[in-house]
């Protein structure tokens, strides 16, 4: 191959000025880049560019010189002309490529080249496979297509579409399968099928599983997943029973899987909503088992719309292929939009036209604002979209926001939402009967737990002997699962379907109070390591109760107390401190130093005490060992109303009706009922210790540095830092003294 060095200069070569020799400058900071990056290989570029060696170039100059605007690779794992292909959408097609992808934040999961691409959907597809069909070796004949048809009380809708369907997709017989999965317990489907599609059946073109186990109550998300064990296809293709699909249809698809061998994610939206259209998704069956519906969701609303995100920010080198290009999702108001721009997604988007010349609409399209007509749904689809946006986001910059939607929406939810409703929705079936018998008189305690078997015969021994008498719990899947427990009488367990701690703590609580307790029943709410304390001369729960009423009050104003080990206990006993933390633990800091201006203005303190700082800094046990800022006010105890909120921590009531949120004055108001906190009890614990640093990930920023300042030393540091607060330890028997909060 001949060579020009004046090949160099067009398009990008200016004529020199007079006595002025033209060389494009270059900035030190991107060559240094350009240097550490492991995708520049000078050996190889040099190698296969001769004019580097001509020119006398050092091989990365003469990249950042010309190489670049020629779109030549700067190695072999860095394909320019494939990267500018697959991410033009993301301004790829920017001066350098290269920093281009070095400067994107998703850089870990973008492939540089096709080799790179086919390579890692490859491992995916052997994978995921290997995992769901372990054993299964497929012939020549594997079906392209699996479309993928939920039923669960639809046969009437599956009577009306599944014989067109088959029919209309004759011709592809072999490359294109239909899988029914029947949820329902009395085989109608499966006896209906057998009877009138046998040929089908036997050919394997149609194929019916009985699964009894997946759903108790309708959930989209599990009911979708459910096809990961089942299906045969290179595509997953999802349908509801009441959709026809075309052959025109299918025969795009196929020609989409031939177009883009190497993955795609399909929506089928026409840009209607509620035309049946939204809830149609083709994706490669490597990307659907991996990156799975997400059955942490609400059962219904934006499942599709959170799996399509999901595999966008798992694999940006696929491209998004839609319908119409002037009215999309990532381009109408909504999450979707939100997401893509806010996540900065580099996936390209490919659209095909419109479909609707060979469209069929679904037996009981929704229509246009099907959403805006039930409120429950609507709901449910604005704080499904906020928890997908959490969960999908690699982002801890961007994850709070998302939490902070999720808080508003979760208000509006249980809101809409019916007492029987709640517990179908939230939680795994159970039977409440004896919670009915709950009234006004008694006095509840709920909690969400995870893992704190070593805390709850103590938590529940020493409130029942408080006057509680009933426990409610929410067992976040515990290894070792709560209603296993021997805990007493009036105990219930229940296990949530939806949300995890992080982000559903208090819509679980909440969806509790609103099925189980009558309105006006005082209850308290705690974590498992605090243990509420009635100060004296109060003997129990209802005797505060009783004086709050008095009061005119419906809350009881608390004070979060860390406990800290005996400063006589032995070092031996301390390795055992899980059985006998309230025997070890038996002792508070009451430090005597003058308030620090930077405790009293940290935004924390400042919110929770405002002018009574100096209490908080007093007892903050975690600043003064730790330097840590935690809020210690805590609203724990209230009578149950409706529009009354928590937040994560239940350090504050938000309201939806015209009642004020707490302010400051509630220091000056008794009884202020300390909580004695046995947080620190896991520092001397390796195990537990770690868990909580696993905890610290997902949490809002501050409340993550804190954990990892508390617990991420090993347990020498730990004592090292504690040994600071040993001249003011006060026994915690005398925080229970009637005024003891209120001494200056």
């Amino acid at each position: 191959m001949s060579f020009d060095i004046r090949d160099l200069q067009i398009g990008f070569v200016k004529e020199p000025e007079e006595n002025q020799t033209f060389m494009p400058e270059i900035n030190p900071n991107t060559l240094q880049n350009i240097s550490d990056s492991e995708l520049f290989d000078p050996v190889w570029y040099a190698d296969k560019y001769q004019d580097v060696r001509i020119l006398g170039m050092e091989p990365c100059e003469h990249f950042l010189r010309y190489g670049r605007l020629m779109k030549r690779s700067p190695g072999p794992d860095f394909d320019t002309r494939f990267y500018l292909r697959t991410y033009a959408d993301a301004g790829a097609s920017s001066d350098n490529p290269l920093i281009h992808f070095l400067n994107s934040e998703d850089r870990a999961r973008r492939q540089t080249s096709a080799e790179n691409l086919y390579d890692h959907m490859q491992s995916l597809s052997q994978s995921t496979q290997d995992h769901w069909l372990p054993g299964k070796k497929f012939t020549q004949n594997r079906p392209i297509i699996s479309y993928c048809i939920p039923v669960k009380g639809r046969l009437e809708d599956l009577s009306n579409t599944l014989k067109f369907n088959l029919s209309e997709n004759e011709r592809f017989r072999g490359k294109v399968e239909f899988l029914i999965i029947e949820f329902d317990a009395d085989t109608d489907v499966l006896n209906w099928v057998t009877e009138n599609f046998p040929q089908e059946l036997s050919d394997g073109y149609l194929r019916v599983v009985s699964d009894f186990e997946t759903l108790d109550s309708w959930h989209f998300g599990r009911a979708k997943n459910a096809f990961r064990a089942h299906m045969h296809g290179l595509v997953y293709s999802s349908l509801d029973a009441d959709n026809f699909v075309t052959g025109e249809e299918t025969e795009l698809l196929l020609d989409l899987t031939e177009k883009y061998p190497l993955g795609f994610i399909f929506h089928h939206f026409s840009g209607e909503w509620g035309d049946g259209t939204s809830g149609r998704l083709s994706l490669p069956a490597a990307v659907y088992r991996h990156v799975g519906y997400n059955e942490k969701l609400l059962p219904r609303q934006f499942d599709e719309m959170d799996i399509i995100l999901g595999a966008l920010t798992e694999l940006p080198a696929l491209p998004f292929i839609g319908i119409n290009k002037d009215r999309h999702v990532f381009l109408l108001p909504g999450s979707a939009k939100s997401y893509f721009e806010g996540e900065k997604l580099q996936n390209r988007k490919i659209f095909i036209g419109d479909t609707a010349t060979y469209r069929v609409a679904p037996l009981n399209p929704r229509g246009v604002g099907y959403t805006d007509k039930n409120i429950l749904w609507r709901d449910m689809g604005n704080i499904n979209a906020a928890l997908s946006g959490y969960w999908r986001s690699y982002s801890s910059d961007r994850k709070p926001k998302y939490l902070e939607r999720i808080v508003k929406y979760k208000h509006r939810l249980i809101e809409s939402m019916s007492p029987r409703g709640v517990i179908e929705t939230l939680f795994q079936m159970q039977e409440l009967a004896p919670f009915s018998r709950i009234t006004k008189s008694d006095i509840c305690i709920i909690a969400c737990v995870h893992d704190e078997e070593v805390f709850l015969p103590k938590f529940v021994d020493h409130h029942r002997k408080l006057g509680a008498t009933h426990f409610l719990f929410i067992d976040d899947h515990s290894a070792h699962p709560v209603r296993d427990l021997d805990l007493g009488p009036n105990v219930l367990a229940l296990r949530p379907k939806i949300g995890d701690f992080r982000t559903c703590k208090t819509l679980w609580i909440e969806g509790l109070l609103k099925a189980v307790i009558p309105q006006g029943t005082w209850v308290c709410t705690l974590d498992a390591d605090e243990m509420l304390q009635v100060p004296e001369p109060f003997d129990s729960l209802q005797a505060v109760a009783r004086q709050l009423e008095e009061n005119g009050k419906d809350f009881a104003t608390c004070f979060l107390l860390d406990m800290l080990p005996d400063p006589t206990t032995p070092a031996h006993l301390l390795s055992d401190v899980q059985q006998n933390f309230d025997t070890i633990f038996t002792s508070f800091c009451d430090h005597d130093a003058a308030l620090s201006e930077t405790y009293r203005n940290h935004h924390s303190v400042k919110w929770g005490f405002g002018p009574h700082a100096d209490m908080s800094y007093r007892l903050d046990a975690r600043h003064h060992a730790f330097g840590t800022f935690d809020s210690l006010r805590k609203h724990s105890m209230f009578r149950y109303r409706p529009k009354r909120h928590l937040n994560q921590g239940f350090h504050q009531f938000h309201f939806s009706d015209a009642t004020s949120s707490p302010g400051h004055d509630i220091w000056e108001n008794a009884p202020i009922l300390p909580i004695f906190h046995y947080k620190l009890v896991r520092l001397f614990s390796d195990a537990m210790r770690k868990k909580m640093l696993n905890k610290a990930n997902g949490y809002h920023a501050r409340t993550s540095q804190n954990i990892n300042d508390i617990f991420g030393g090993g347990e020498d540091t730990s004592l090292t830092k504690l040994a600071q607060l040993l001249p003011y330890l006060r026994p915690a028997k005398e925080a229970r003294a009637h005024d003891f909060f209120d001494r200056p």
